[in-house]
């Protein structure tokens, strides 16, 4: 058998600075000729639609930013020849049900195959979208961590992770390589949480071919666990919304399938942005960024530095979390002592009076599986009544 060439992109999102671009259908000026020509050659383009596309804005409440796109930047999109799109994001229900419906009824009529989303939450049918070419068969099973996208009780949504129903889709799998879309993680963040680690590894015993990590906009790490390739983050392919350092590279991974179960080898195409436009970095960024990634790949099995690194991280996150749960002052007088202070008025609040107070209880409330779950269900219900 000949072999299938497969190319992985991340996040795909038309945004203001290049929606004129993506309605004109102008590939060559979203991505540029070198990297288009690369796609074009692929016999499988994998993309992550990370928005609805949209006629009317019907937004819904949420914490974070709201996306959408027009529909006519569905001809930018298709000039991409995307083989699936996958849908299963923390995005693609911005504008509820009729920007979901609205998106998949433009992407049928393109006839731009599509998958990650289920009919209710309640719907536990195996949602693994089958692609068969020449007398082969790839399976794609698509979820994401459980945000304001998720299929609800008699609605639906994007397909969720599930401690049991994910791992049960893999096993149930029935095609010659399997490839599992994981929209989750931290933002910004390069390495595997070690929650994470240990979720993306029960993938693959359960027998996934190829575990992605999407969602991070930042390049992140990779680990070959019993053989088979866990990339943890990709940064974005064609999103120009974020002005952080980290975001202006992505990274397409391109590699081929030479049997059942095989890669014969991983290539990593990395992108970088020009204004608004995405084009193929130049040798000297590209040996740079990979020299880094995979400095960072050798040592995720160190549990010790994994387990370093992320506390690290979340001590970094920690401020964010205070405002996000408007327990921290966001008054002027505040933000002016904690300037004066350096930045110890927002340590002192968190570690001496925060996390004095309310330290065990939160340990419990957020550890406890059944504490958690009263705690999740009682906010559902309060945001389900009050918005």
């Amino acid at each position: 058998m000949n072999k299938l060439n497969v190319i992985i992109g991340a996040d795909l999102v038309p945004t203001s600075t290049n929606l004129d671009v993506f309605i004109q259908g102008d590939a060559k000026k979203l991505v540029g000729e070198e990297l288009l020509d690369i796609i074009k050659n692929a016999n499988i383009k994998i993309y992550n639609l990370e928005t609805p596309l949209i006629s009317n804005k019907t937004p819904i409440k949420k914490i974070g930013p709201t996306l959408g796109a027009s529909v006519e930047s569905i001809k930018g999109i298709k000039k991409l020849s995307p083989t699936y799109l996958n849908l299963a994001n923390n995005h693609i229900m911005d504008h509820g049900i009729q920007g979901l419906c609205t998106t998949k009824k433009i992407l049928e009529e393109n006839n731009i195959e599509y998958g990650g989303i289920k009919n209710n939450i309640n719907d536990k049918g195996n949602n693994i979208w089958i692609h068969k070419v020449e007398n082969y068969i790839i399976g794609i099973y698509a979820c994401c961590e459980h945000e304001f996208s998720i299929a609800k009780e008699n609605e639906q949504g994007v397909e969720p992770y599930h401690q049991f129903y994910s791992f049960d889709a893999i096993k149930n799998s029935n095609v010659d390589f399997l490839i599992v879309l994981y929209h989750g993680g931290k933002e910004y963040y390069p390495y595997p949480s070690p929650e994470l680690q240990e979720r993306c590894r029960r993938f693959i015993e359960c027998g996934a071919d190829l575990v992605v990590c999407q969602h991070s906009h930042c390049i992140g790490s990779e680990e070959i666990y019993q053989g088979k390739y866990i990339i943890y983050g990709q940064g974005n392919f064609i999103f120009d919304r974020f002005k952080r350092k980290e975001c202006d590279n992505g990274m397409l991974l391109s590699f081929n399938i030479i049997g059942n179960h095989k890669i014969d080898k991983m290539n990593y195409i990395i992108t970088q942005r020009k204004g608004s436009k995405i084009t193929k970095a130049e040798n000297l960024i590209t040996e740079e960024i990979l020299k880094e990634y995979f400095e960072r790949s050798e040592r995720i099995d160190d549990k010790k530095f994994l387990k370093k690194k992320y506390d690290e991280f979340s001590e970094k996150n920690k401020y964010i979390l205070l405002k996000k749960l408007d327990l921290l002052s966001d008054s002027l007088i505040f933000k002016v002592l904690n300037k004066i202070t350096m930045n110890k008025l927002n340590e002192f609040y968190f570690n001496k009076v925060f996390l004095k107070k309310k330290g065990l209880v939160l340990q419990n409330l957020l550890d406890c599986e059944a504490w958690s779950e009263i705690l999740l269900n009682l906010v559902k219900k309060y945001n389900e009544r009050n918005n």
